[in-house]
């Protein structure tokens, strides 16, 4: 191609994909199936479909992180909850109520900390992820519609997107949220 990328491999992954993300120590990539509440794993060197695992207690997953010390997946769920799977073995191990809406989800490997984001709610779900569970530390207010989250793990803060409305370019904004002195690691 002009551009010098080309495509490596097609890989059916019998669902609807939502978003994914990469451990490349495993060497496994893991996507939300957003249609079959399912995790799809694909072997990064033989660009296989390895396994797809269901999402106990999670529908309609939509974001996705990766502790890759702990080996767990954060996944954030359209049925409002956020969902902590094993990453070797697909096994759920803890399951937490969150915020409506649920678009993206993030990881701090420095603060250990999982973050949901729902628009819906116009909340961010913050939880302490350790092997076995989720532990609610904050259901933090931010705006309805502020679903599209980034996370800086340098500064520790999150970005939020949000606007009135799709069609109204001059409304957009980016919400920015940090630790407070108590909470940085």
């Amino acid at each position: 191609s002009k551009t010098g990328n080309i495509v490596a491999a097609s890989i059916a992954l019998g669902g609807r994909p939502e978003s994914g993300v990469a451990d490349s120590a495993a060497g496994k990539v893991y996507i939300n199936l957003e249609d079959k509440a399912a995790i799809a794993v694909v072997d990064l060197k033989t660009h296989k479909l390895e396994a797809t695992w269901p999402i106990t207690g999670g529908e309609g997953p939509t974001g996705i992180a990766l502790d890759p010390v702990l080996k767990r997946l954060i996944i954030g769920c359209a049925n409002s909850k956020m969902v902590m799977m094993d990453s070797t073995n697909g096994k759920v191990v803890a399951t937490l109520d969150a915020g409506q809406g649920i678009d993206a989800t993030a990881f701090d490997p420095e603060t250990h900390l999982g973050f949901a984001s729902g628009g819906g709610s116009g909340t961010v779900t913050i939880a302490k992820v350790e092997a076995d569970k989720l532990t609610l530390v904050q259901k933090l207010t931010t705006e309805r519609g502020a679903r599209t989250m980034t996370l800086d793990t340098a500064t520790h803060k999150i970005y939020l997107s949000n606007a009135k409305s799709r069609t109204d370019t001059n409304s957009f904004k980016v919400l920015e949220y940090g630790l407070t002195e108590a909470a940085k690691p």
